[in-house]
């Protein structure tokens, strides 16, 4: 899969009024503490339970991880995502050396073997939720204002994969399709749970009640196979 992806509406957005309010919202739904390593929990832990996913390569042939998984990869989110304290990297996608990372990020992606659209729609649709689904299951959802800002936000960043977030109740639907169709137990997908519960047993613990269903009974099944 190899693709170019240009936004025309997103030199726009990040452009007008709103838009600093929108960054503000994403950093308050983003910023408590734990919800970004549980978030990142559950995509890591999403992906795993889903071999279909889990047949992506890399040129090297290694496992395509998601992208907040890795040290370069959390760099990246935090940068998206306008948490990078680092004055070169402030403002999110308003930064235009963010918006290059994120091309090269996309075309990286892109290129693996295996890869389709419908994997990075699903996948950044499930970036795009976990925040939320993570803080729902904490009883701190965000305020309406907030939530609806951070939409907007961030379905204008994952644009850049060449996706379509029109609205959080959409994305919630694809992200239960595809796990109702894809989640599945596999060796890789052990293998993997095995490294990630050995090195953040609290956040796994912490993410499993906030994954789809489907994805949620098979992780659930593979831990029985890690205890």
């Amino acid at each position: 899969m190899t693709t170019t992806v240009s936004n025309p509406h997103l030199s726009s957005y990040v452009g007008s009024p709103g838009y600093s309010r929108d960054l503000d919202a994403v950093r308050q739904v983003w910023s408590p503490p734990g919800v970004l390593e549980t978030a990142g929990t559950l995509v890591f832990l999403t992906y795993l339970s889903s071999p279909a996913l889990l047949t992506v390569r890399t040129s090297s042939g290694a496992l395509a991880r998601s992208v907040l998984d890795g040290e370069r990869e959390r760099r990246f989110l935090l940068r998206m995502l306008g948490l990078d304290g680092s004055p070169a990297w402030r403002g999110g996608i308003g930064n235009v050396r963010t918006r290059h990372v994120m091309g090269a990020m996309h075309r990286y992606h892109a290129r693996f073997a295996g890869m389709r659209q419908e994997y990075l729609d699903f996948i950044t649709a499930a970036i795009a939720l976990s925040p939320l689904r993570v803080r729902e299951r904490l009883a701190a959802s965000p305020p309406g204002n907030d939530r609806a800002g951070y939409w907007r936000y961030i379905s204008q960043a994952l644009s850049m994969f060449g996706t379509s977030l029109t609205t959080e109740g959409a994305a919630e639907t694809l992200c239960e399709t595809f796990t109702r169709e894809h989640a599945r137990r596999s060796a890789d997908g052990l293998e993997l749970l095995i490294s990630l519960n050995s090195h953040h047993p609290r956040y796994v613990q912490l993410a499993l009640p906030s994954l789809f269903e489907a994805s949620r009974t098979v992780v659930g099944s593979l831990l029985g196979d890690v205890a």
